[in-house]
């Protein structure tokens, strides 16, 4: 926009219209930050964990849509920022890894959706939870449904880039690690039970990418709610937590935390063929699903 000029008709002051420009962009933050402060009277959810919406960042001044964009702008440490959701005019807090590069764009910086690293949080819980979000984006933490569909909805309605890329990390105790990664991550809305649609194409540990793959077309679920007809009485007693199920024997990655003295099974954070990863089998340790 050229930097044209207009009159006050008070006093005869020339004001810019860019500045005009940058005071409302300043006044859209400090609405933002406001919003924020009014979440802070409801600190605790049932368990005792704070609301992902809660855990404040420093201040800074620009409202930015994702962690690659906060990377191009010399924040280049791995920590909890704010990130700009126009659905709901809002910020959640996100924690951004900053030192993955990704396989398909080659740049930094990625939102983790979900976290499980010690156990500290309970991911055992129903159907509100897992809509809401829980636990504290610093440790471990759900980012929650209707974050996740906001963020993935921005890109569809053309206001930033394209459908985003997804990428899920897996460590074991052994310190054994896979990954993979899919380039085009996309979910229904809450009328069809956040279904996933499309996870696009694929790369990383060829073991874990055929149970990765079959969350494709699966509705998520808890142990209060689920419309899955896949899931028999014995898979909805043995994994608790909320998932993309289909049947039990694919992936659970919000499943009870296992400790290192475990094998990996299926009533916890479970992958089908970890096995073909470590042949001794052993628990996860580090998990997380992020987004660019």
């Amino acid at each position: 926009m050229a930097d044209t000029c207009m009159t006050s008709p008070n006093d005869g002051m020339i004001i810019s219209a860019n500045a005009i420009q940058k005071q409302l962009k300043a006044l859209v933050v400090r609405v933002a930050e406001l919003n924020d402060s009014m979440h802070l009277n409801r600190t605790c959810d049932a368990f005792g964990h704070r609301n992902t919406t809660d855990e404040l960042n420093p201040r800074i001044e620009k409202l930015y849509t994702g962690c690659h964009q906060l990377f191009s702008d010399g924040y280049v440490n791995s920590d909890v920022y704010r990130i700009w959701i126009f659905l709901g005019y809002r910020f959640i807090s996100i924690f951004c890894d900053m030192e993955t590069v990704g396989k398909y764009s080659r740049q930094r910086g990625w939102m983790v959706i979900q976290r499980r690293k010690n156990g500290e949080v309970n991911f055992d819980r129903g159907w509100n939870d897992y809509l809401h979000g829980f636990g504290f984006p610093s440790k471990e933490y759900w980012v929650g449904l209707y974050n996740l569909d906001a963020l993935l909805h921005q890109k569809r309605i053309g206001t930033v880039e394209n459908n985003l890329a997804l990428r899920i990390d897996l460590t074991d105790w052994d310190g054994a690690h896979a990954y993979t990664e899919c380039n085009s991550f996309y979910i229904n809305p809450e009328n069809d039970d956040f279904r996933i649609t499309s996870i696009g194409t694929c790369t990383g540990t060829p073991q874990i990418r055929s149970p990765m793959a079959y969350i494709v077309g699966k509705t998520f679920s808890t142990f209060d709610y689920h419309s899955n007809t896949i899931r028999s009485p014995e898979c909805l007693r043995l994994q608790r937590g909320g998932w993309w199920f289909g049947s039990c024997r694919h992936s659970n990655l919000n499943g009870v935390y296992a400790t290192k003295e475990e094998q990996m099974t299926v009533d916890k954070i479970y992958v089908k063929h970890w096995k073909k990863v470590n042949s001794n089998n052993t628990s996860l340790r580090y998990v997380t699903m992020k987004l660019q």
